[in-house]
């Protein structure tokens, strides 16, 4: 998506659109950005990943830029790196945030975001980024395989466990889970014993870990309703529209339409 060179031989800008929801952000990062020219250029700007995503069409950006917590969301920003991965895989997106902590910067990378810019660094930090970012590479802290390394770590869930937890991140309770799985309550209580037992977490923490990791799965899930969430979780893990029908008391066309919701 580059642009062509001039005709006068000279590197062509950097084309760039960045995201972010506070009006006084944009003044300053568009100042910042424009500080560069003409090695980088501005082409667009958006307050939201739905407004981003719109605008991707009719703008040809080399890179976007992004927030990640906009409009009361958490996790918008996330959602539009995995949206953008889908329908542009070869444009790089170079998340830039103030919320810098580790389990995020694990997330921007599984999402697939080519890089990772903390607003509290250096001003010239973000230029190095996308440079570095629009010649192909990666820019993350240097930090991040160690992070990679213990997540890898991490105790493992069984396939049972994993629904569990998926739906327990969506407030559902152990006789919810229970009837959406198609197995007895007693034994979502016992698959509840072992996620506690192995993450070493339990009620409002257990349920904010499971909450973090669903949405860093699936970020496109974190705007729809609980019902639509269920439908999506239920369908990944291979449960059949026909036993949802009948585990949830839907009818195939009410399953269908929240699929596509």
């Amino acid at each position: 998506m580059n642009p062509v060179s001039s005709a006068t031989g000279t590197t062509p800008s950097i084309r760039v659109m960045f995201v972010d929801d506070e009006a006084l952000t944009r003044v300053g990062l568009r100042a910042l950005l424009e500080a560069y020219a003409p090695r980088i250029a501005v082409i667009a700007e958006a307050r939201s990943a739905s407004e981003a995503f719109s605008l991707l069409g009719s703008h040809n950006a080399d890179i976007v830029l992004t927030d990640l917590r906009m409009q009361g969301n958490s996790h918008s920003g996330l959602e539009l790196v995995a949206s953008i991965r889908q329908q542009y895989p070869d444009l790089p997106v170079l998340v830039v945030t103030g919320h810098n902590d580790d389990a995020m910067i694990v997330r921007v990378f599984k999402a697939g975001a080519s890089g990772f810019v903390s607003k509290e660094g250096e001003a010239g930090e973000i230029l190095r980024a996308i440079e570095t970012v629009h010649g192909g590479a990666t820019f993350f802290p240097r930090n991040l395989q160690r992070l990679l390394d213990a997540e890898r770590s991490k105790p493992t869930l069984s396939r049972r466990e994993q629904e569990v937890c998926d739906l327990i991140a969506i407030d559902m309770s152990s006789k919810e889970i229970a009837r959406a799985l198609g197995i007895d309550y007693r034994t979502v209580d016992t698959h509840r014993g072992n996620i506690v037992t192995k993450l070493g977490k339990s009620g409002l923490e257990l349920h904010r870990h499971c909450m973090d990791e669903l949405n860093a799965r699936f970020p496109e899930l974190v705007r729809r309703d609980s019902k639509a969430k269920l439908i999506t979780i239920l369908a990944h893990h291979g449960v059949s529209q026909k036993l949802m029908c009948s585990r949830l008391g839907l009818t195939e066309a009410e399953v269908a339409a929240l699929l596509t919701k």
